[in-house]
């Protein structure tokens, strides 16, 4: 009977411990759901902020995008007038260096 009586304090200190450690872990797993919780929700704030800046950024795109598009268009169109003017001075120069040099010539001419 002692030994029966010393089993069962034996098996109740077992099953109390045993509670413990599970109280304990059953803890610890509550504080780890509720930081992953907390996390998740931090996450899917971030997540939505995001998505909000990409929206943001894709409305400027397609209210700026026309007009960069319109810019470049006008900025093409005035190199190219640049270009034109520059090809047109310079056959402009060298007719007026052609003419200046003829005339040089017919001078000297005149005078012998």
């Amino acid at each position: 009977m002692t030994a029966e009586l010393n089993s069962m304090r034996h098996k109740i200190k077992s099953i109390h411990s045993d509670e413990q450690s599970t109280m304990l872990l059953i803890e610890t797993l509550m504080d780890e759901y509720e930081s992953l919780r907390n996390d998740k929700t931090e996450l899917v704030k971030r997540i939505k902020t995001l998505h909000d800046v990409i929206e943001e950024l894709n409305r400027e795109k397609e209210e700026k995008l026309p007009k960069l598009k319109e810019y470049n268009n006008m900025l093409k169109n005035a190199w190219y007038d640049m270009q034109e003017t520059e090809n047109s001075m310079e056959i402009s120069l060298k007719l007026w260096q052609r003419r200046s040099s003829y005339k040089s010539l017919t001078r000297d001419t005149d005078k012998n």
